[in-house]
């Protein structure tokens, strides 16, 4: 970040910029071995996720749900990269904040 010129506030600033509250849906109970789990896939409902990026075994032992595929943070590293510009874009945002 530092050879970009942006800090940790610069990032934080630029992640917050594309976050968007959603209220959960309603979804019944999904993981009854953690049920606590079950907020995490109601909020990528209501959220229109593109994937849920986790290391928790309930999750992951899931595969996907409503079509919301769940992903290790290794996986999405790799898929981020594949797609062109999807973290410069993000690093772009926070400069342009810090200007």
């Amino acid at each position: 970040m530092a050879k970009r010129g942006a800090n940790a506030d610069d990032l934080f600033d630029g992640y917050a910029a594309l976050v968007r509250l959603v209220t959960p849906s309603a979804i019944g109970p999904v993981i009854l071995a953690d049920p606590d789990d079950d907020i995490v896939l109601a909020t990528a409902v209501a959220g229109d996720a593109e994937a849920i990026v986790s290391g928790d075994a309930h999750l992951l032992g899931i595969g996907e749900f409503r079509g919301v595929p769940i992903i290790t943070p290794a996986v999405a590293v790799n898929q981020t990269k594949k797609v062109s510009g999807l973290f410069s874009l993000s690093l772009a945002a926070t400069q342009l904040r810090s200007a």
